[in-house]
């Protein structure tokens, strides 16, 4: 058998021919001719990875035979030229978008598609906080235990507005606290989807209430006498645990603490004398001075 390869000019000489491909003409011993078509080309593509987030890249690669160009075009309008023998190429499409590799030889073109996914990135949640205080009210010198819960955090601090501030979990956690005046703390939870922050207040009362400061008053009447005559003097005290009047012209009297005294200043004609009348418990006593004598 002759094997004879038809060339250009035989081309030109069979053009119904040669418009199809280059063919390969089979002499037999039987005087038989038969013609074989060159291969058509062969393509495929892959993408890796198939799925990407808006921002990312997938790598392309195309593969292929009998090929004289290549070309990849995107459904986003992109398009790129690889070598005949195929290659790879990076792309970062914003949407989900299709790629068509073309191959092209002498038997005619040849396509295989690939489509790359971009998901959706959506935005990723807010963090959440919540603070309690227990006890809520404390007394000077107690404490009280501050409880935070978090989720979606990558970190939670309590600051108070004594100035303290405290570092726990991103999950949250429990802080005591002591502190010596009503303080207000806030949590705040620091996470991707941004910042969240929640407050309790811890109330300080005194250890304990002061005793209230005594009063008293004093009045006489009649504030001006003759000479001989009395004055009644009325002392009201209150809170306190003991009352003593003294005069100026150095009298000095002792008188209860609790309820209303009042006093009487008085000359008799038989001899000096200080009356006390004591008001207490409806008790009327009287004291006559000079000779420490009491009537009832």
């Amino acid at each position: 058998m002759i094997k004879v390869h038809i060339s250009r000019l035989l081309s030109r000489i069979l053009p119904p021919i040669a418009t199809i491909s280059a063919f390969t003409l089979l002499l037999s011993g039987c005087g038989g001719a038969h013609f074989n078509a060159t291969p058509t080309p062969t393509v495929n593509i892959t993408a890796s990875p198939a799925t990407i987030s808006a921002g990312s890249s997938a790598t392309l690669t195309v593969a292929t035979t009998n090929a004289t160009s290549l070309t990849v075009s995107g459904s986003d309008g992109s398009s790129y030229t690889l070598p005949a023998t195929g290659g790879t190429q990076s792309v970062s499409p914003k949407t989900t978008t299709t790629y068509t590799a073309t191959a092209s030889g002498l038997s005619g073109q040849t396509t295989a598609t690939m489509t790359v996914t971009v998901s959706s990135s959506a935005a990723p949640p807010a963090p959440t906080v919540t603070i309690t205080a227990s006890p809520t009210s404390i007394t000077a010198g107690g404490s009280s235990t501050l409880t935070v819960t978090a989720t979606n955090a990558t970190g939670v601090t309590v600051s108070g507005s004594d100035g303290s501030t405290y570092t726990l979990q991103a999950n949250g956690g429990t802080q005591a606290v002591s502190p010596t005046a009503t303080t207000t703390y806030t949590a705040t939870a620091t996470g991707t989807g941004g910042k969240t922050t929640a407050t309790a207040t811890v109330t300080v009362t005194a250890a304990g209430t002061p005793p209230a400061a005594p009063t008293v008053t004093i009045t006489a009447s009649p504030t001006s006498i003759s000479a001989g005559s009395s004055s009644t003097l009325t002392v009201v005290a209150a809170n306190a645990t003991g009352v003593t009047v003294t005069g100026s012209d150095g009298s000095s009297y002792t008188l209860q603490a609790a309820g209303a005294h009042r006093y009487h200043h008085c000359h008799s004609h038989h001899y000096p004398c200080r009356q006390f009348v004591y008001l207490d418990g409806g008790r009327d006593q009287r004291h006559y001075g000079d000779g420490d004598r009491y009537r009832r």
